[in-house]
This record gives C-alpha cells, sequence and structure tokens, in this order.
C-alpha cells in the first residue's frame, strides 16, 4: 500500500451541529435528512457507506452522499485538488471534486480527512491553515453545514522503528495506545485555533480514541468473536470491515445523534454490494461478525460520542 495512503482523518461532516464539547454534540438535536460532503482517502473508505446504510435501517432517516476520494491526501493537496484534472475514479455521481459538488451548495453534513504521521509546529500549523481554508469555503457554499473534524490514528508500529516514514510527529516514540491519547490534545488544538480564526462550529470527532476504546474492550474479552487488536485492521493502519462498522457506529451517533444499539450489521455499499461473506479489498473475505460483538462494538461507539 501507499504511504502516502497513511492519512490523518480531518473529517468535516457538514449538518446542522454544535462544536466544543462532544458529548454535548452527540445528544445535543440533529436532522433526520443528512446530505453529505466527505472529503478523504482510505482511512475513511466506506463511511459515508456505512453510516448511509445504518441510516437506511432507521426509520424516519435519509442520508445521501458524494465525496472527494484522494489516496494519502493531505488537507493541502485536498485543496490544491481545485486546480487539478478529476481523478480517473471520479464518477460524479458519487465521487467528485470538492469544487463540482460542495461548491454548489445543498449539504448539510461535510467530511474531512488529513494526513498521517502528522505532529510538530509545522506540521500542525499546515492543518490549521488548510482545515481553515475549507471551513471559510464551507461557509460561503454551505452557510448552514455543521462541520465535524475527526481525529486520525497512526501506525500501528508506532514506538516500534518499523514506520520508516514516521519521523517529525513527537509522539512517533511510543506505542500505538498510548499515542493515541497522547495526540488528542494536537487534534483539539488544530480544531479550536480554527474555530477561533473563522468562527465557525467545528466539532471533533474522537475517532482515534474511541478506536482506542474498542481495542482496550477487544484485549479484556469483552467483545465476543474478537480477540486482538488485529481482528478490527486490515494492515498497520488501515481498519478493516470490522473496525470500518464501528467508526461508522460513531459517525451515525454523532451526524444523528441517536444511539446505533440494535442496528443491524447487515449494511451495503453504494453500489448495493455486500460487505459480509465476500471478497473485499485484496480479495479477503470477512465473515458476519458475532451479533454479540456487534452489539459491544454499538455500546461502545454510543459511549464514546457521550463522553469523549
Amino acid at each position: 500500500m501507499n504511504r502516502i495512503a497513511l492519512s490523518f482523518v480531518c473529517l468535516v461532516t457538514v449538518s446542522a451541529c454544535q462544536s466544543g464539547s462532544n458529548g454535548a454534540t452527540a445528544q445535543a438535536k440533529k436532522p433526520t435528512t443528512i446530505r453529505a460532503f466527505s472529503i478523504g482517502h482510505s482511512l475513511s473508505s466506506e463511511m459515508p457507506d456505512m453510516v448511509g446504510s445504518l441510516a437506511k435501517n432507521t426509520s424516519g432517516l435519509s442520508y445521501s452522499f458524494q465525496e472527494q476520494f484522494r489516496l494519502g491526501a493531505s488537507l493541502q493537496m485536498q485543496w490544491e485538488e481545485a486546480n487539478k484534472p478529476p481523478d480517473k475514479w471520479d464518477d460524479n455521481r458519487f465521487r467528485t471534486k470538492y469544487t463540482e459538488s460542495l461548491g454548489k451548495g445543498g449539504f448539510n453534513v461535510v467530511v474531512l480527512i488529513d494526513s498521517v504521521p502528522r505532529g510538530g509546529k509545522e506540521q500542525e500549523a499546515q492543518s490549521v491553515t488548510y482545515l481553515s481554508k475549507f471551513v471559510e469555503y464551507i461557509a460561503k457554499t454551505n452557510p448552514n453545514a455543521e462541520i465535524y473534524y475527526s481525529e486520525p490514528w497512526h501506525s500501528l508500529d508506532s514506538g516500534t522503528g518499523k514506520a520508516k516514514w514516521d519521523t517529525a510527529s513527537p509522539t512517533r516514540g511510543l506505542d500505538w495506545r498510548k499515542r493515541v491519547d497522547a495526540d488528542a490534545p494536537m487534534w483539539e488544538r488544530i480544531r479550536s485555533t480554527c474555530e477561533k480564526a473563522t468562527g465557525k462550529k467545528i466539532t471533533l470527532i474522537p475517532q482515534a480514541r474511541a478506536m482506542g476504546r474498542l481495542v482496550d474492550a477487544i484485549n479484556a474479552g469483552k467483545v465476543p468473536g474478537f480477540r486482538e487488536t488485529k481482528d478490527v485492521f486490515g494492515d498497520d493502519i488501515h481498519a478493516n470491515p470490522y473496525g470500518m462498522y464501528f467508526m461508522a457506529c460513531l459517525q451515525y451517533s454523532y451526524m444523528f445523534g441517536r444511539s446505533p444499539e440494535g442496528l443491524t450489521s447487515d449494511l451495503r455499499n453504494r453500489w448495493n454490494g455486500e460487505y459480509w461473506g465476500k471478497p473485499f479489498y485484496g480479495g479477503k473475505v470477512f465473515e458476519k461478525p458475532n451479533p454479540e460483538g456487534i452489539k459491544a462494538m454499538q455500546r461502545i461507539a454510543w459511549e464514546a460520542s457521550k463522553s469523549l
């Protein structure tokens, strides 16, 4: 996998949200109809699809989306797509450039994702600059949109010396689980600095810390059907469909302000394809997850949305 695809996640989700306190955000009054735009890469892969499928399986909810998907792209690279030709995978139905769709308005949720490794004054400043640019653009084109900024995680190889590309972050010497918590203040600084600079509310989705909680629960034997960290990862950084499902439950909690508890795990992607029992990326087949394990994931995601 291209190491540029190791991406830090700045999810800007445009919906009618509140910023600052994440717990309060997840419980605040939320829309029942969402038109989302996602700016992301491989660390956000399948998120719009899965959130949409969860919404489809909830009475009274509606979710549709488009996305600018660029492998490994930092916020700066995503921003500079405005001056580049369309990507060969853009289909203008789901995948498109932000200037072509987001710029025309009509979205009430947007999701932004930056790249990892990330850390240190220079990289942090870059994130502030380009998150602010996007926020200002969203404010002009979708003035009533809610903005979410989602924290990513670094490689599971953190602290081992194997991640040779990870050279600048002050937390690179920590193991993955400790680093998740150590990086949290940086994501909050970026969020709060951009919020002050733009005057627009930005909500941080604690995706990395929520995944940390899931991993803690798995390693403690509290998620039936899952035994260790790698059970929710496809490689050293990307979540597999089980981990993706958990992240989708977290996003669903924030976007709709509802608990994902009791929802189905039988999700479909944008092309109506199934996730379980069929070859996924790379050809691996993931069997339908343990129902009790899914219940645990849903509970952990909802609790994280209220308390982190």
